[in-house]
């Protein structure tokens, strides 16, 4: 439906190193490519994505194994040294007709040392004031850019 910007394929999954943690924030296309994650299945260590988007993966023939969904606040121990922790967003899910019967989620990814701050696609909100409050600071924050409007200022935040 949508072609990708000019220069996105100068890389393919053979240029790629076998990925130990693949984080997935919701099932918008733009996240959760079908052709593209087919290609890495066998590739992947580890998955973690908000609640109920591991049944794309299940129904695409991804093991149940190693995947694991997270609700807001819930936690996941990486290592002993690495957590994963869900935080809210405000955004929403869904994939051609059917909406917000999944999750969205920014995560955080916390080690002894370094936190940081994967927001995904979100609207400027109280989220925002509640994630800095229960963490304080970030050593990095990645957050979306490019796909605001002035017609989306609650699921996109805008410069």
């Amino acid at each position: 439906m949508v072609k990708a910007f000019g220069g996105t394929d100068i890389y393919n999954e053979k240029d790629l190193a076998i990925i130990d943690i693949l984080i997935l924030t919701h099932d918008h296309y733009d996240h959760l490519d079908y052709k593209t994650l087919l290609k890495f299945n066998s590739r992947i260590k580890l998955i973690y994505c908000s609640l109920g988007g591991a049944s794309h993966l299940h129904y695409w023939g991804f093991s149940k194994d190693i995947i694991q969904e997270l609700d807001w606040w819930e936690n996941a121990k990486i290592t002993d040294h690495i957590r994963l922790i869900a935080t809210s967003v405000r955004h929403f899910s869904g994939r051609t007709l059917k909406y917000s019967q999944t999750l969205w989620s920014s995560f955080v990814l916390e080690s002894k040392s370094h936190r940081l701050f994967l927001v995904g696609d979100s609207g400027y909100g109280n989220h925002f004031k509640e994630i800095g409050e229960r963490f304080v600071s970030f050593d990095l924050a990645i957050h979306e850019c490019g796909q605001y409007n002035s017609k989306w200022p609650l699921i996109y935040t805008t410069p």
